[in-house]
């Protein structure tokens, strides 16, 4: 399977970002039903990435997370701390949807790998 990049995320500590996005790109924004402080970016009724604010504890600047779609996240991930990342969110759970982890790559940027 390829890999394709499907879903993105935007870190904020600005409770106004949802509006912000929403108004430059006329995106629909709506609540993640069951996460708080997380919006679903809808095109079309599809849903192609979330907008979640950062907690203050969490130490992180605002960012944006790519997401890619690869065959094996154990695999991938193995690879990319063999390559020098930093695993950030292990092998987890997308409620009905299927799995993600988050790595730090070298670069200090965060990437995310998804197998749906």
């Amino acid at each position: 399977m390829p890999v394709s990049m499907d879903w993105f995320e935007i870190w904020s500590n600005d409770s106004k970002s949802s509006d912000f996005y929403k108004e430059l790109f006329g995106f629909t924004i709506q609540p993640m039903e069951g996460v708080d402080n997380y919006n679903l970016i809808m095109v079309d009724e599809k849903g192609i990435g979330g907008i979640g604010l950062n907690e203050a504890a969490s130490g992180q600047p605002p960012h944006i997370t790519p997401y890619f779609t690869v065959s094996d996240l154990k695999e991938y991930l193995e690879k990319a701390v063999q390559l020098g990342s930093e695993v950030i969110v292990d092998i987890s759970s997308i409620p009905g949807d299927g799995e993600f982890a988050i790595f730090k790559a070298p670069d200090g940027n965060y990437i995310g790998i998804c197998k749906m």
